[in-house]
């Protein structure tokens, strides 16, 4: 079988995402979605919970949903795109990754992502770094006219897969399919609107989603920053110095801004520099909620929950040969193993559902079994 994976967050999903999928599924038996649980690469809580969104996936054409874990949800674009590669890697039966991208020049995305190999530590490189840009400004900057496609994230994203896949030289070949219409984060109202559009409007999710993908979105979840802020003035300088993307003294300032902000926006304008990226920030204030430190980063997922899947994606199930990657829809199972990691995955859905209307009890990841879709009307 000729599988292809897609790695994405789909909150909530939108004709855009449903386009990529029927492209990707032109020359492919299958399809993996690799899906961000309840925390996302922006640094913060999804929307949409990721049962919807795995069922909407189905619906749209996935035949497998798998549950990337937490930590490397919340995680820089290097970190995101390279646990991808490894999972889709290790499963064994995946042999093509898709992603969408602002290009759609997949040559060019290439050359991008050889250029950054060695990048750092070049006088071109250290000298925006001196001058007090960030780390995303530094590298677009010092690769010249190259780095201009650096100004989309999604050719971000793009480039930071087909690195990911160079490193660790992945037995993947890697597709792009041209985002058309809406960009991402853009708030255009034409019909292939951003998901950033459908969150910050959901009166008017009806006119671009059809009934069974509008179905899936019923209820939100809007966590109160008091889950946030009570947690951050509770750090010390020491506490926040542990916590991943933390570095350079970075953390005093991140001290002085939990005890002056009364509310995350506060908390971010306070701590930010020119140097630190707003996403940065909001990564590191989801690390201080669940508790993840440098020091409980693993550089691999060890495992990929099952949230749903069709005929054929029981048969990719089947097909897997993933020593080194537990795939399991038993959710109790898999924290036996990695009660870490599946810890921050349960706590962050137990934030989640605070934000609910209504709240839901506690433990709902040991109670949810996979969503088997046989029809646009079952499951």
């Amino acid at each position: 079988m000729n599988i292809t994976g897609i790695l994405a967050e789909y909150d909530p999903l939108h004709s855009g995402h449903i386009y990529h999928l029927s492209q990707a599924k032109e020359d492919a038996d299958g399809i993996v979605v690799l899906l961000s649980g309840h925390l996302t690469q922006r640094g913060s809580f999804a929307k949409y919970d990721k049962w919807s969104r795995a069922r909407a996936a189905l619906l749209a054409g996935a035949d497998l949903v798998l549950e990337l874990s937490s930590s490397f949800c919340c995680a820089s674009a290097e970190r995101f795109a390279s646990a991808a590669v490894s999972v889709f890697d290790r499963m064994g039966v995946v042999s093509r990754l898709s992603f969408g991208s602002e290009s759609g020049d997949i040559f060019a995305i290439q050359k991008v992502a050889s250029l950054l190999d060695g990048l750092e530590g070049t006088a071109n490189f250290e000298r925006e770094i001196k001058r007090g840009a960030s780390y995303p400004k530094a590298r677009q900057t010092a690769l010249g006219e190259a780095g201009e496609l650096l100004c989309y994230p999604n050719n971000t994203l793009a480039v930071e897969y087909c690195k990911a896949i160079r490193r660790q030289q992945a037995k993947l070949s890697p597709h792009t399919v041209k985002r058309v219409g809406a960009t991402h984060n853009s708030f255009r109202t034409d019909v292939t609107v951003s998901s950033s559009y459908l969150r910050a409007h959901e009166g008017e999710m009806a006119r671009y989603l059809k009934k069974p993908i509008l179905d899936c979105f019923k209820t939100p979840s809007r966590p109160t920053e008091i889950l946030f802020l009570s947690q951050l003035r509770r750090y010390s300088v020491a506490d926040f110095a542990e916590l991943p993307d933390v570095s350079n003294g970075l953390e005093h300032r991140l001290w002085r801004a939990a005890q002056n902000a009364c509310s995350l926006d506060d908390f971010y304008s306070i701590a930010k520099t020119k140097c630190v990226t707003h996403s940065r920030l909001r990564r590191i204030s989801v690390y201080a909620l669940l508790g993840i430190r440098k020091s409980d980063l693993l550089p691999v997922p060890p495992y990929a929950c099952v949230l749903g899947f069709t005929p054929v994606g029981r048969q990719i199930l089947r097909m897997t040969n993933a020593d080194s990657l537990v795939l399991s829809p038993n959710f109790a199972e898999i924290a036996k193993r990695f009660p870490k990691e599946a810890g921050w995955d349960a706590l962050a859905t137990d934030f989640f559902y605070l934000g609910t209307n209504p709240i839901k009890k506690g433990g709902e990841n040991y109670r949810r079994p996979p969503i088997q879709m046989f029809s646009e009307t079952e499951g």
